[in-house]
């Protein structure tokens, strides 16, 4: 992309400056001095006195930035909210276990605002006063708040009974279940054995029937052949008595028409009884037939249910464990809500005796007064907005850079700071965010932020910053203006003042050099004085 060719100057214009160690603060330091020493020549030589330092030497890139001040907005951070519990059971806050419905505050208590203490720009300290609420509406809500805790410790009692019930009812299901899990392939087959047995014991009870019905068909088969013998013995008895009129032989035949009128009657009466006998044996064969297919069909109904039965046992055994839990874990949860609701309402009432001291209610942070949320006669509850302040928790200086530079840049790298207009202008800081790329008057800019070191209490927004980025670094050396440096061929020499104040060379090996001073590896100590020569024409 094309840059405007201001843009282009004031990239070559951008000046390497050393930071913490500058001509301005040596001069702040006293660290030079001034004298004028003759030469043997037209001219007149200048000397000017200069300290030799220690300390580290800075290389970087200085921009012009802003401080931006962050906000901090203190709430009022006291849960007043009402406790509740419904039919004996717990409920929790305001009837559940919501947390987030449990946070609003529908009970709609609040405190009276009375007086107000702090405006607009005022600086305030952690502690001094805010505002103050009535003592009638702070006694109001104290006083519920106790009842609160009251409430709270009923409902866990209650828990703690029901949680004893309901632990005795589950270990008596489990033993149960164990018991019966146990058992459960004894009783399976007890069941099908019992089951069979009503088969078994049916069809028998149908064969012996079918038994008895044959014995009787015998009977009867017999009998049906006998009756026509018995009736043609009766015909002959009645013909010999018709045809032998005689005495004698009438009263044979009479009684021998008696034996076989009797033996015919006792036959029919014979036949007719087993043939009631055979319809009944039938219906009764109809039933135990009946009976038998019911028992086949109950053997296998009974059999599927007591194998279900079975499972179901064997399942109940191996989950009595669990089964004990999910009846344990609720009531045990529910009592461990209702324990942290104790205890909750029990913070709340100290915390408010805490946060309320004599009615009134103080400040959290430091800072200077930005907005102020609050009136005389307004009402406040959780979360309602007092005042905000400065955050110098949260200060930053922002500076924008063109392309060329936010190469050099990355976020953590070290940055020096100076303020014109603080007191004490020096600050450290490091780069904290490196923005996106905004286009402007055809110009490319990132906008990078820094976090401050240090005691910034005497920041403000807006204020001026020179920002340095460091992009090279020495420990702690030794180190002399390069005005005083000296150079012949591969040598270097500074000049000084013996004790007779005569002036001579002092061979010294020089190292890094910041661009305003240089590096003193030998020749030189921390104090030492050395001599900038300067030239004045002679008249």
């Amino acid at each position: 992309m094309k840059r405007s060719i201001s843009a282009k100057i004031l990239r070559h214009k951008k000046a390497c400056i050393i930071t913490g160690s500058t001509l301005v603060l040596v001069l702040a330091l006293g660290g030079i001095g001034y004298g004028i020493y003759r030469s043997g020549s037209d001219d007149e030589g200048v000397y000017k006195e200069t300290t030799v330092e220690y300390g580290p030497l800075t290389v970087g890139v200085t921009e012009d930035g802003t401080v931006k001040v962050g906000t901090i907005q203190q709430k009022f951070d006291l849960d007043i909210s009402k406790y509740a519990a419904e039919n004996d059971w717990f409920s929790g806050w305001y009837g559940g276990f919501d947390v987030e419905e449990a946070s609003s505050n529908k009970s709609g208590r609040t405190l009276d605002v009375e007086e107000v203490y702090v405006n607009v720009g005022q600086q305030l300290k952690k502690g001094d006063p805010l505002f103050k609420v009535s003592g009638e509406s702070t006694e109001t809500i104290r006083a519920e708040l106790v009842s609160d805790e009251e409430s709270a410790a009923v409902t866990y009692e209650k828990l703690l009974v029901e949680q004893k019930k309901t632990q005795l009812e589950a270990k008596q299901e489990y033993d149960k279940n164990v018991t019966y899990g146990k058992a459960a392939d004894a009783e399976y087959e007890e069941t099908v054995y019992d089951l069979q047995k009503k088969v078994d014991d049916a069809l028998e009870d149908y064969t012996d029937a079918v038994e008895e019905l044959c014995e009787m068909q015998e009977d009867y088969d017999r009998l049906k052949a006998d009756y026509p013998k018995a009736q043609a013995y009766l015909e002959e008895a009645e013909a010999a008595l018709q045809f032998d009129q005689t005495t004698y032989w009438n009263l044979k035949n009479a009684d021998l028409r008696k034996t076989a009128k009797e033996r015919v009657d006792s036959e029919k009466d014979a036949i007719e009884e087993y043939e009631d006998k055979i319809k009944e044996q039938n219906q009764k064969l109809t039933q135990l037939k009946s009976d038998y297919d019911d028992a086949v069909k109950e053997l296998a109904t009974g059999k599927a249910s007591a194998e279900n039965t079975k499972e179901k046992r064997i399942f109940q055994l191996n989950s009595a464990a669990e089964i004990y839990s999910i009846a344990t874990d609720k009531i045990e949860y529910n009592a461990k809500v209702a324990r942290e609701d104790l205890e909750d309402a029990g913070e709340k009432l100290d915390k408010f005796d805490t946060y309320i001291k004599d009615n009134i209610v103080s400040a959290e942070y430091d800072g200077v007064v930005t907005t102020v949320s609050l009136s005389k006669g307004d009402t406040v509850q959780k979360d309602t907005a007092i005042v905000i302040l400065n955050n110098y928790d949260d200060i930053i200086v922002k500076v924008d850079v063109d392309d060329e530079t936010v190469g050099n840049l990355k976020v953590g790298i070290p940055v020096k700071l100076q303020f014109p207009s603080a007191p004490d202008g020096n600050f450290t800081g490091t780069v904290s965010k490196i923005g996106d790329s905004t286009i402007k008057d055809n110009s490319v800019t990132y906008a990078i932020e820094i976090a401050v070191s240090g005691d910034v209490a005497g920041l403000y927004g807006g204020m001026t910053a020179n920002v340095t980025f460091v992009t090279r670094e020495t420990e702690a050396v030794t180190y002399v203006s390069n005005r005083a440096i000296i150079r012949e061929g591969t040598k270097s020499y500074v000049k000084i003042k013996d004790a007779s104040g005569k002036i001579t060379k002092q061979e010294v090996v020089t190292g890094f050099s910041d661009g305003n001073n240089v590096e003193i590896k030998e020749g030189l100590k921390k104090g030492d004085t050395v001599l900038i020569e300067g030239k004045v024409k002679s008249a």
